[in-house]
Parts: C-alpha cells; structure tokens; sequence
C-alpha cells in the first residue's frame, strides 16, 4: 500500500481538472473558446470552494478601490470616513476569493460581485494557454491593481486608522503554447525573467 501525502493528493487533483477541461476540449474542438475558458474559470472556483473556510466566497467581477478626492463632491461636515463617493473600479478579475463574512458585499447578482479592497484575501487571473502576450497583460493587470490597492491603502491608513491587508495576486495557467511539435513555444525560464524584469 502506498504511503499517503498531501503532494500526491494535491497531483491527482490537479490531474483530475486536467482531464475534465481534456473531455470538454475533445468534445468542443475549438468551436466556442470564450466557453471553454468560462468553464476553466468556474472548474477552478468550485475547487476552491471546496477547500476554504465557510466565511470565504469565490466570485469574479469587481473590486471598488476608495481614495481621496482632491475636490470633495460633498460638504465637509457630511464628510463620509468610508468614502462612499470617491472609488476607482479594478479591472474585471476572473476570481475574486473574499470575506463574506466580516465584510458586506457590495453588489452580488449569483457568481458575479464588486467587493471592497478589505475584503479581498486574493484575485486569481485564469489562462487557457500561457503566452509571452497572455503573462504580459496578466502583470499590466496586477500592477492597475496594486496602483488602485496603495492608493486605498493610503487613504485607509489616514481617515481609518488601520493597513489594508495585501491580497495575493495569481495567475492559473491550464497549458503552456505550444509549437506543432508539441514543444512549448515559451520557455519557463523566459517567464521566470518576464516576471522578474516587469
């Protein structure tokens, strides 16, 4: 009998999203990408479901960053210390694991949420395939995000007196491009020095 690890457990995870994303590809033949990612995405949220405590949710949509405004819209007096009115809006993100529990949800029609920057624990952005093109705009993505999150970091630590916590940014891969020899067209250690040279 085999000994039984946590490493082990997590591969046939993995394997087993593989060949159901694999069965639907077969079937589809490239017919309707934008479905296939659609499902990618969802496939990839109900595994973290399945693994976060019960005050976390998985949604994808928006995050709504408050900041403060150099010309209030507003009296002084009725001065709003949250800032209801002055926010920037994050890009969409495929996934958004946040805190529903300590923190209201904004606006929630089923999957689909826009949330505030305390809430968010992490954005994941999903690929199909990985490309030099596809990691590019995942990091222009993360780096519009940081912008809006220091930001409202700023303005949390000044009109609220507490640090937003910092979420975690992630990219979900399903496959690397590859040449039709089956050869990946881009070389992990090219992406190891995108990431680090962006």
């Amino acid at each position: 009998m085999e000994k039984a690890d946590l490493t082990g457990f997590a591969a046939l995870l993995g394997d087993s999203l593989t060949s159901r994303v694999g069965l639907l590809e077969r079937l589809l033949r490239g017919a309707h990408y934008p479905s296939l990612g659609r499902y990618k995405e969802n496939l990839l949220a109900d595994t973290i479901r399945a693994f976060v405590p019960k005050n976390v949710e998985v949604g994808t949509g928006f995050v709504l960053f408050p900041f403060e405004e150099s010309e209030p819209t507003i009296p002084t007096h009725l001065f709003d210390p949250r800032n209801q009115s002055g926010y920037v809006v994050s890009r969409q993100c495929d996934l958004i694991v946040y805190d529903a529990a300590r923190y209201p949800t904004i606006f929630r029609d089923g999957e689909f949420v826009v949330v505030r920057p305390e809430a968010v624990h992490a954005i994941i952005e999903v690929k199909g395939t990985l490309t030099g093109r596809a990691l590019t705009d995942t990091l222009e993505s993360f780096h519009d995000f940081a912008d809006k999150w220091v930001q409202s970091h700023t303005f949390y630590k000044e009109h609220l007196h507490h640090e937003l916590s910092k979420p975690g940014l992630y990219l979900m891969a399903w496959d690397v491009k590859r040449n039709k020899l089956g050869h990946w067209s881009v070389r992990p250690g090219n992406l190891c020095s995108k990431v680090a040279n962006f």
